[in-house]
């Protein structure tokens, strides 16, 4: 089976050179999926807690946890600009249309790092839309 195997070894290549940013908006879609307490989605609900994660070699860590949408978005958009360049960037988001106004703050911001591919956002899978649940974005980051 060498096709197989070389197929393996592409995918193992270009996870080690992708990098996903993203701001969940609320912790409410965390909570029914067990992943967080109904308390924390409660409290981060209450006070407007927006959790920023990274997917990076397959493992997903917290990144920061702040107070409001627009300081969320600056912070990831922070963090973006810590990947070394040149990048392919893919914005993601979980529903479309509502987050027209943040795409295109991070489409801009991200506009020195590389090309957005495609031009447009991609919406996630049903399943990682119902974890992170309405309002979530983010964006991919793919070394080349």
């Amino acid at each position: 089976m060498p096709f197989a195997d070389e197929v393996i070894a592409a995918v193992e290549a270009q996870r080690a050179r992708t990098r996903i940013l993203a701001m969940v908006d609320t912790l409410k879609y965390l909570a029914k999926g067990g992943r967080v307490s109904a308390l924390s989605a409660g409290v981060s609900e209450l006070l407007q807690v927006k959790l920023l994660i990274e997917l990076k070699d397959g493992v997903i860590t917290p990144i920061d946890r702040v107070r409001t949408r627009g300081r969320g978005l600056e912070r990831l958009l922070a963090e973006a600009h810590k990947t070394p360049t040149p990048l392919k960037l893919f914005s993601i988001l979980t529903t479309s249309g509502e987050q027209s106004k943040d795409i295109l703050a991070t489409q801009q911001s991200l506009a020195n790092m590389g090309p957005m591919r495609p031009e447009d956002s991609t919406l996630v899978t049903p399943i990682i839309g119902a974890h992170i649940g309405p309002l979530g974005i983010g964006v991919v980051m793919v070394s080349v």
